[in-house]
């Protein structure tokens, strides 16, 4: 049985570190660059478990360094650390303690939080349950000396990574990686490099490099460090304008939820969104992922053969914007296959 609870707690920690869960924890959507890393996850009691398993019964991984515990982010959970009831993972630190980084998302007082180093899932903050000793009571460990400087180090280079994305409209990957490199060695940081990625299951979605998307929706260097891996990643793109104009379907995520629309509604929707852009509008329709269920309102929307806003990418062009739109009663995405339509399966609205 603990090998069993190990291998489920390893597998939950692997999902939390490379893909975004849903509000109800039930859909896991792929990390691409044009998703947010900060999301908040209600923890049912199954998902306490894993929790319970990576605090009491996990082996422990070889002991990272400040600098990676630093670069793989921040969780910060609603609870203490006996009981834990949700949780927001991969929250922007952007130099601040983890306590102060947590305090402002949970809307706490920083004094009224504890960190901790949890070997599963990297430095988690709780809130205090007033004990001594509250890391080692729960089986994890506070953190290590150093991490305050390492957090300082880290956000030098994420603000010159930064810099650097943002000093022209499209920079290419291979540029922004070779420059990537060069911050790299600027700054110290021996042993580590940088990885070209394509966003999984997809075709390029642009001609430019771009980091992985912010809280604020914009490509941001804070989710491209891989800690654990040494590397700084980046992914194809459009520019940083066209990337601008495609958080115009972000409040979609919400509005289909709360309003039942028809497929040629939502389609004639965003193309009014688009219109003063001058970018042109493509669409996808299928049934949502086999075996995937989106949180709360939108769920509901589906079941009532309602047509939801499902994500939106560019084409390889790098302009042509790309909207995947979910129904029940529209064709199955194959399976097994990708986790979203092709992209020539991408037409103009009928």
């Amino acid at each position: 049985m603990p090998d069993f609870i190990d291998r489920l707690a390893a597998d939950l920690a692997h999902a939390v570190s490379s893909e975004m869960l849903s509000h109800d924890a039930s859909k896991v959507t792929p990390k691409r660059w044009w998703t947010r890393p900060h999301r908040r996850v209600l923890l049912m009691p199954m998902l306490l478990l894993f929790f319970a398993a990576a605090a009491v019964a996990a082996t422990v991984l070889s002991e990272p360094t400040p600098t990676v515990l630093v670069a793989d982010g921040l969780s910060c959970m609603e609870g203490t650390v006996d009981h834990v009831y949700a949780g927001s993972f991969g929250v922007e630190q952007r130099g601040s303690t983890p306590s102060a980084a947590c305090g402002k998302l949970l809307k706490r007082s920083p004094g009224s939080l504890v960190a901790c180093y949890n070997a599963r899932f990297g430095v988690t903050v709780y809130e205090s349950n007033g004990a001594k000793n509250q890391c080692a009571q729960a089986k994890m460990r506070p953190l290590p000396a150093g991490y305050a400087a390492a957090t300082a180090r880290v956000y030098r280079l994420q603000l010159a990574l930064n810099r650097l994305y943002n000093s022209q409209d499209c920079i290419s990957p291979t540029q922004l990686a070779t420059q990537s490199q060069q911050l790299l060695t600027r700054f110290g940081f021996v042993g580590w490099g940088t990885q070209l990625l394509v966003a999984r299951g997809q075709a390029s979605t642009g001609p430019c490099g771009t980091f992985p998307a912010g809280a604020g929706g914009q490509s941001d260097a804070t989710g491209a460090l891989n800690g654990r891996r040494h590397v700084v990643e980046i992914y194809n793109g459009p520019s940083r304008s066209v990337f601008h104009d495609m958080e115009l379907t972000t409040p979609l995520l919400t509005e289909t939820g709360t309003e039942c629309f028809t497929t040629t509604a939502l389609e004639k929707q965003i193309e009014a969104l688009y219109k003063p852009t001058g970018l042109p509008v493509k669409f996808a329709i299928t049934q949502e992922q086999r075996g995937a269920r989106y949180d709360g309102e939108r769920q509901t929307r589906l079941a009532q053969n309602c047509s939801i806003f499902a994500n939106a990418q560019t084409a390889p062009d790098g302009h042509t914007i790309l909207v995947w739109l979910n129904n029940h009663k529209a064709p199955p995405l194959p399976y097994p296959g990708p986790s979203a339509p092709s992209t020539a399966s991408y037409k103009p609205a009928a």
